[in-house]
């Protein structure tokens, strides 16, 4: 059931998610799916907050799915100031960004960094096997674009005209 159903999808690459948004995009007409920025995924994560975590300075096991076995429905716990569920924990997500070691590169407009043969992707908000400082709001993680990993998933967003 894992990725099916109600369940975050899971165990994808970051190429495998831009093959989905491909397909998604020619399903709509023109390029209005996308996976959000790093920028924009610690904002919505965030919830308007300053603190650790979306749901504040520190996490507990009613607020996300962490430490566990597997992954859990993605309504079993309230949404975040921003009406988002899933934000920390149970499944982390591919963002659009190249990675570099730091944001000095970063753009200012909350836009992916990109770079061409870019040989590693970020991942955001930590998995459902992880400790609880993986799911904090700024905690980064990196894969190699073609890399299946258990608790990665993505989430996708729609550009507004």
């Amino acid at each position: 059931g894992w990725g099916r159903g109600n369940r975050p999808v899971v165990g994808v690459s970051w190429n495998d998610a831009q093959s989905y948004l491909d397909w998604l995009n020619s399903q709509v007409g023109g390029l209005r799916y996308r996976l959000v920025s790093e920028a924009e995924w610690e904002y919505a994560a965030r919830a308007g907050g300053a603190d650790a975590y979306g749901t504040g300075p520190r996490i507990s096991a009613q607020q996300a799915v962490f430490r566990a076995q597997q992954t859990q429905p993605v309504d079993a716990h309230e949404p975040n100031g921003f009406g988002l569920r899933g934000m920390h924990g149970n499944a982390a997500e591919w963002v659009e960004d190249c990675y570099v070691p730091n944001y000095n590169v970063a753009p200012v407009d909350g836009a992916a960094v990109q770079a061409e043969n870019c040989a590693r992707r970020v991942h955001r908000g930590g998995a459902y096997s992880d400790a609880a400082p993986r799911l904090r709001s700024a905690a980064r993680s990196v894969g190699r674009p073609d890399q299946r990993l258990p608790g990665v998933g993505f989430r996708v967003a729609r550009t507004l005209d």
